[in-house]
């Protein structure tokens, strides 16, 4: 018996368990902070151990006898967490249920609103709160008002204010709990917390305020995660690597020193106006082998209208740092921001081909609740229309959840495709390209059926909004259909 458990609901598509082996970073922190503070904890992850069905993950859930259940979920994975909620409350002695991650962050009242088996939407950094509202749920008390944390009231009405905050910061956090999960080969770490920047099409999931870690912490997980558990590869998930150029620097350094003996693959994200030749030069002296980039447009009027901050001979000059100190590239793009027409999307397959990327990932655009994208959809201003309000729709890989006026959700679709095409035709890529296709047969099958049923004529863009719920999504950082070279 343990006072609470941690889940994320099973995905059930080859495409979305395509991305099922990523370690769940901000479950295994709020773990490690509950258990710091006495709780007997468990982790019971349906994505990451590839659960067949809701029932399983619910046994396994009601298994533990816990008497708090936390769940984390993407908005397109919302319905499936509020299934696995239902069910874990048709028990005798339910467990109180609580529901996080980056769909709660968004709308907190409305998805406490929208599900009655969530007791609980705790939004914003859960750490500090969480342990306070188990504690409450085990001796019988109310639960604690404090700012994150939203119920309803007895009209059926979410209540709550703000996001839940850290009382000491991230220094004082614990290492990730990595021992409650099964083993990877990857691992994620952080250096900071939150994005300070505005793009229009990102909900920051984690805020815009910056949290910054202590070197000499982010260097004793990384002895801990190597003595632990001797990952091949670790993953900085800041949102933007390297925001503080001195601090970076130092960090880079130290890693070198660190590496020299054990030879870690790192990678990272970053923005293209972060990286210098000397800082590319650096990374890889650390151990760093991929970068991956927003590069989002190949239009500069598109990117100042998306409020990127950056613009295409930033992105040139970035690539070549990068490939100059022998570090792969990862490109991301997406397709349907503000301004976009045909002619500015093909600018972007000429960036796109002029990089050559060692890994590409084109997305189309999805209007997730908490940025301006979403509410220009609702008003029908900026030229975007809202295509569907059904969360299983907010799909990292199809997100048919929004088109604009001058451009038709069937056509971005056409010109996504085509991107991928003309990127690797163009580099003469083509043994590479039947190779990835042929290797995630099972992903682009799936993947193909699913796109042949959102562009049949009733489901096409063309079609009313749907009304199964009211929509959000998960952070644009979950892209879609990435295509990676295959170089040992």
């Amino acid at each position: 018996m343990v006072d609470l458990v941690l889940s994320r609901p099973p995905s059930f598509d080859a495409a979305e368990r395509h991305w099922s082996d990523t370690a769940p970073l901000w479950p295994a922190y709020l773990l490690a902070a509950a258990r710091s503070e006495g709780l007997s904890v468990a982790a019971v992850d349906g994505r990451l151990e590839r659960h067949d069905s809701i029932e399983e993950t619910a046994e396994k859930i009601l298994s533990k006898g816990a008497k708090v259940v936390g769940i984390s979920a993407l908005t397109v994975e919302f319905s499936r967490a509020s299934a696995l909620a239902r069910r874990l409350k048709r028990v005798p002695e339910p467990p109180f249920v609580i529901l996080g991650g980056p769909h709660a962050n968004a709308i907190p009242r409305q998805a406490v609103e929208e599900s009655i088996s969530f007791d609980v939407v705790l939004a914003g950094e859960g750490e500090s709160v969480l342990p306070r509202i188990v504690r409450a749920v085990l001796g019988g008390q109310p639960i604690p008002n404090e700012p994150g944390i939203y119920q309803r009231d007895a009209a059926g009405i979410g209540c709550g204010e703000g996001r839940a905050a850290l009382d000491n910061g991230v220094a004082e956090l614990p290492f990730p709990a990595w021992d409650l999960f099964r083993r990877l080969d990857t691992y994620p770490i952080i250096s900071e917390r939150g994005c300070p920047y505005t793009c229009v099409f990102c909900s920051r999931n984690l805020g815009k305020r910056m949290h910054y870690r202590p070197l000499d912490h982010v260097m004793e997980e990384l002895e801990w995660l190597h003595a632990s558990f001797a990952p091949r590869e670790i993953y900085f998930e800041d949102e933007t690597f390297g925001l503080v150029e001195e601090r970076t620097t130092d960090l880079l350094d130290r890693m070198e020193r660190f590496n020299r003996d054990k030879q870690i693959f790192f990678k990272a994200q970053t923005r293209v106006d972060r990286v210098t030749l000397e800082r590319a030069q650096r990374m890889r002296k650390a151990g760093f082998g991929y970068v991956e980039l927003g590069v989002e447009s190949g239009d500069d009027d598109v990117l100042e209208q998306a409020q990127k901050g950056t613009d295409t001979q930033q992105v040139l000059a970035c690539v070549r740092n990068l490939k100059s100190a022998g570090i792969k590239v990862w490109t991301n793009f997406v397709i349907g921001l503000p301004g976009e027409t045909k002619k500015t999307v093909r600018n972007s397959m000429r960036l796109a081909a002029k990089i050559n990327p060692h890994r590409l990932s084109v997305a189309i655009i999805t209007a997730y609740p908490g940025t301006e994208v979403y509410e220009w959809a609702l008003a029908g201003k900026r030229g975007y229309r809202l295509l569907s309000t059904d969360w299983d729709d907010y799909d990292k890989y199809l997100s048919p959840s929004v088109e604009l006026e001058r451009l038709p959700y069937a056509t971005m679709r056409r010109l996504q495709l085509q991107m991928y095409l003309e990127t690797y035709a163009r580099n003469g890529r083509f043994r590479e390209l039947a190779s990835m296709f042929w290797q995630h047969r099972d992903f682009f099958g799936s993947l193909g059926r699913k796109l042949a049923w959102q562009l049949l004529p009733f489901r096409g863009p063309q079609a009313s909004v749907t009304a199964k719920g009211r929509g959000v999504a998960a952070p644009l950082s979950a892209r879609a259909c990435s295509i990676e070279d295959h170089e040992s």
